[in-house]
């Protein structure tokens, strides 16, 4: 018999364990009749010698059913009839899983993107982010300066090349009303370093990421 003929045959299988204790049962009894017993007295004393017969029967089950998997199916039905009997506590249990696991759903997503999921760069392993600490002025890492980022751009002897840049909002202006956007100020080679291309127009060239030059 297989585990799955198992798992949906089980009042068969109640049945004829039940079939089976009653006959040795009863084998019992007519034996001790024969030697002599009478009925009431051989059905005492087979009823004694065969021990409990609903812990027999439950320890006989325990050999071809699943004991964690059924525990889990009752516990899911009383946890259903109980909350069918408090309509009240369960829409607030059903409101209290539902916002967290939206919650746990929006944490997870945030981590996974920024932790687990490589950045849609070229050899994104080996990008770093380098930043300052100042413990004199701040606890928190600042950015580095531009002077600094000239100096490790010149000295460098340990990237493959080193590009800045910072973000900030403008008020993008035109025709119709103004608007708030999110700009980067970039160097001229952060585009090539990632090696990525801008989705529309061209990259930056040499010197046009200088103070005083205007790129349309």
């Amino acid at each position: 018999m297989t585990w799955l003929s198992r798992l949906f045959s089980r009042r068969r299988l109640d049945f004829d364990l039940s079939a089976e204790m009653r006959a040795h049962l009863d084998e019992k009894v007519d034996a001790l009749i024969a030697s002599g017993m009478s009925r009431e007295e051989a059905n005492r004393t087979a009823r004694r010698e065969f021990g409990n017969v609903t812990l027999l029967a439950e320890r006989s089950r325990e050999v071809w059913r699943w004991p964690s998997f059924e525990s889990l199916v009752a516990d899911i039905r009383f946890a259903f009839r109980m909350l069918r009997k408090s309509p009240g506590f369960t829409a607030i249990a059903v409101l209290t899983l539902a916002l967290g696991i939206g919650a746990t759903t929006a944490i997870f997503s945030v981590v996974n993107a920024a932790l687990f999921q490589a950045l849609p760069y070229h050899n994104s392993n080996r990008l770093m982010f380098i930043r300052e600490k100042l413990p004199k002025f701040s606890a928190n890492p600042i950015g580095v300066s531009a002077p600094d980022i000239a100096v490790m751009a010149r000295e460098n002897r340990v990237f493959t090349g080193v590009a800045a840049f910072t973000t900030m909002q403008l008020n993008l202006s035109g025709s119709g009303t103004p608007e708030r956007v999110s700009i980067a100020r970039i160097s001229a080679n952060l585009f090539p370093l990632l090696d990525a291309s801008p989705a529309v127009g061209r990259i930056f060239q040499d010197g046009e990421d200088q103070p005083g030059h205007f790129v349309t």
